[in-house]
């Protein structure tokens, strides 16, 4: 359901923001789709205009033809990239350490 995959998401951009983090959440765009709908590939091509001013980029695990392309962008660039898969407290522990790694 795509109402639970953006509150996820949401979930985890806030997380990042305690962090001190900027996070850009492109599911957000759902919202505008859902009144003023436009094509899939304009989408993608939207979230990877934003997704070039981007430090890292932080993917939840599952399947996602989008986010498999923001993957791609982003190591074409050298981005660093990190797959999320939950919000246990091991997984927490491994991104936080992994955002405590990375230059930004």
């Amino acid at each position: 359901d795509v109402s639970q995959n953006v509150a996820l998401v949401l979930r985890l951009a806030n997380y990042l923001a305690d962090l001190g983090h900027t996070p850009f959440v492109a599911h957000l765009t759902h919202c505008w789709h859902m009144m003023y709908s436009r094509p899939y590939e304009w989408w993608l091509k939207y979230d990877l205009e934003w997704l070039k001013n981007c430090d890292m980029l932080v993917r939840i695990e599952g399947e996602s033809t989008g986010a498999d392309k923001e993957v791609d962008f982003a190591n074409e660039r050298g981005m660093p990239c990190y797959l999320f898969k939950g919000f246990g407290l091991v997984e927490l522990n491994k991104l936080d350490d992994w955002l405590s790694r990375q230059e930004v």
